[in-house]
């Protein structure tokens, strides 16, 4: 799976991680592999546009704009500790009172140079010693850390940046926080442990972030819309959504943290109150009918640099848009139809805010709404079919697990080549023009490479990768295979 660095979809790969019962992390970031990862990064897009010799002018610029001796001897301790460093990790512990408590690691062969710069006073590492004043280094390690922080080793995942964080951890600092007990109950309701780890490829970077279970509320996605999507489009991401299954499954922790943060209400009250304006564009039963109105495949698109939304018809989204068009004073319109609506800022509750322009369409499964009104005319034809299935996005999708409940893909190309002409102007900038040449050389390669990147999230089967704590990351590069799932490329 491949993602530029517009990062406009981030794929979700859904697997097992499992910390430890007795864990003390609530968010760790670590590059368990520096050695492979320099590596995989000179061969990554990325690292060839950054090397490329018409670029370089801009790296020379950027090392002469630092100023003094200091500035200079921190650039080249940054560089060694790039280049000395086997792997490198952070934790955060949680809260002890008021204080974070905080571990950082780097293990390799510049650690004696690190911790000669930490035990400096007035050394370049001096501030950061005076944070983390807890030292202990060893000839190949050094490891920094707050008062009362554990000694827990760092995390061992396939990845050149891996981010783990633990929902327990995260609601226990929330009630250490002094925030009351239901917000905890609610962030540990919504939140669910997990992973994400970034590795640089030759296209690109790709990413997979991992969690225990399919999170509740999502559905398989349907395919048939896809024969209404246009050919031309430039990205496209399906999600199948159950709206009534999350708001079981959440309301009673939701309306728990919002009376208590309101004081006096219970719970109930919270959702009688809510009913009143609801009810004024067509929603019935509250909250528990507003969450019926998104149930089934949503569908966002972008053609010709306009977005388009399409949300699956039901009778509860069905009243809901035809008071929503009350409002602006317009007849919904009729399957197969659209039209111009004209949001007028007071909806907003803010006079300073101008009206604007939204196209609204229904077919017999869809409502859509969207900025383009050519598009919509041409997607909403009886009986049309746009050839979105024989593109080179609809054959991408076509490749995609089935049962995923998200989906998507990007041209990526073609959405970035709307960073040239912006290129163009920073360039023009007089006080900027030794650094047009490698600005605008950077985004005309970028453009020029990027491919086809796939978003796929679906329930991973087989054997599942769990968190294993391990110290210093192996010699080996880890591998990016696992989870047992699809890898698309260009």
């Amino acid at each position: 799976m491949r993602i530029v660095p517009s990062l406009l979809f981030a794929p979700v790969i859904l697997a097992a991680v499992l910390p430890a019962a007795d864990d003390p992390v609530v968010v760790e970031v670590a590059m368990p592999d520096l050695a492979a990862s320099r590596a995989r990064w000179d061969a990554s897009l990325f690292g060839r546009i950054v090397a490329a010799p018409e670029v370089a002018p801009l790296w020379t610029s950027l090392s002469t704009a630092v100023e003094g001796e200091r500035g200079r001897q921190l650039l080249a301790l940054l560089d060694s500790i790039w280049l000395g460093t086997t792997s490198l990790g952070f934790q955060w512990q949680g809260m002890d009172g008021d204080r974070p408590r905080l571990v950082l690691a780097m293990h390799g062969a510049a650690a004696p140079a690190l911790n000669a710069q930490l035990r400096t006073e007035g050394g370049l590492l001096a501030p950061l010693a005076e944070a983390l004043p807890s030292v202990t280094a060893a000839a190949d390690s050094v490891v920094l850390a707050t008062t009362g922080s554990a000694a827990w080793p760092m995390t061992r995942l396939p990845g050149d940046l891996v981010v783990r964080w633990s929902a327990a951890g995260l609601a226990a600092t929330i009630v250490a926080s002094g925030a009351p007990p239901q917000a905890a109950a609610l962030a540990a309701d919504l939140l669910s442990d997990g992973s994400l780890a970034m590795t640089c490829a030759p296209e690109g970077l790709d990413l997979a972030m991992q969690l225990p279970a399919v999170p509740t509320g999502l559905l398989a996605v349907d395919r048939a819309v896809l024969a209404r999507l246009p050919a031309t489009a430039d990205a496209v991401l399906l999600a199948g959504v159950d709206g009534p299954a999350w708001w079981s499954a959440h309301r009673a922790a939701i309306l728990a943290a919002v009376a208590a943060k309101a004081g006096t209400q219970s719970p109930e009250d919270v959702a009688l109150m809510a009913s009143t304006p609801l009810a004024m564009v067509g929603v019935l039963d509250g909250l528990d009918g507003l969450a019926k109105t998104i149930h089934g495949t949503q569908v966002v698109y972008i053609d010709h640099g306009l977005p388009t939304v399409g949300l699956q018809r039901n009778p509860a989204l069905d009243r809901l848009m035809q008071g929503l068009m009350q409002l602006c004073q317009q007849l919904p319109p009729k399957p197969g139809e659209f039209r111009f609506v004209l949001i007028p800022g007071t909806l907003t509750r803010r006079a300073d805010i101008s009206p604007f322009g939204l196209t609204v369409g229904c077919d017999a499964t869809r409502w859509w709404l969207t900025v383009d009104p050519v598009g919509l005319s041409d997607q909403l034809a009886a009986g049309k079919d746009s050839g979105f299935a024989s593109s080179v996005c609809g054959k991408q999708l076509a490749a995609t697990p089935p049962g995923s409940q998200v989906l998507g893909v990007v041209r990526s190309r073609d959405l970035l080549r709307s960073l040239v002409p912006m290129a163009g102007l920073y360039a023009s900038i007089p006080e900027r023009g030794h650094f047009a040449g490698p600005v605008l050389h950077a985004v005309y390669r970028l453009v020029s490479e990027a491919g086809l990147d796939t978003v796929v999230g679906a329930p991973t089967t087989g054997p599942q990768p769990v968190v294993v704590p391990g110290g210093p990351a192996p010699t080996a590069a880890p591998t990016t295979t696992a989870p047992p799932f699809p890898t698309f490329t260009d």
